[in-house]
């Protein structure tokens, strides 16, 4: 069986898996944690090093952690993987708020230009993955329809993996009973392909 890797989002820890890990409990899961404050670079290279003796893996990432899961996918012994809610062309709002708070380093790797953003969404993903959007939660003010975090448009800037709409806000999405069934489905096809 290959081992899913989770990857969370931004201001989260990994118990925001905690659901899918309860729902899905026959698989080995390792869950990854990374600080803003580390740096793209460091965290990601860091989660290589967590990953580079196991595999195949599958990855599951929500928010920052989709963007984190298509660039660990370039160094493993990746089959297959699941975003969740994921920045694919980042966050215009970052755009603007890395002038207000030039310090913090978020607003300058989700930005719609960041090449941490730009080449996640470059990378041929290897193995199936599917991209899962959130479309509730509309708020005003980011001047598309949104899930209170992103943008609609930007989580489903990838045309080149299957993109399955959830009516959830940005963090219900971990919680949504069919969605993370859906996964267990993938997993268990991609499973099936290495045998």
């Amino acid at each position: 069986m290959p081992t899913v890797v989770l990857i969370h989002g931004a201001h989260q820890s990994k118990a925001s898996f905690e659901y899918l890990r309860h729902s899905l409990p026959l698989w080995n899961y390792v869950n990854l944690e990374w600080k803003i404050d580390g740096g793209f670079h460091t965290n990601l290279a860091a989660m290589i090093t967590a990953t580079k003796d196991i595999g195949p893996v599958y990855i599951v990432g929500h928010s920052m952690g989709g963007i984190y899961a298509a660039h660990l996918s370039q160094y493993v012994d990746c089959i297959g993987g699941a975003t969740l809610s994921t920045p694919w062309a980042g966050s215009i709002a970052a755009d603007w708020l890395r002038y207000t708070s030039p310090t913090y380093l978020l607003y300058k790797e989700v930005g719609s230009r960041s090449p941490v953003i730009t080449q996640a969404r470059s990378f041929k993903l290897p193995g199936d993955w599917t991209n899962y959007v959130s479309t509730e939660g509309n708020v005003p003010g980011m001047a598309k329809e949104n899930d209170c975090v992103l943008t609609v448009d930007s989580m489903s800037a990838r045309n080149d993996i299957p993109t399955i709409y959830v009516k959830a806000t940005h963090y219900e999405i971990l919680v949504n009973t069919p969605l993370i069934h859906a996964i267990g489905d993938n997993m268990y096809h991609a499973a099936e392909s290495i045998k």
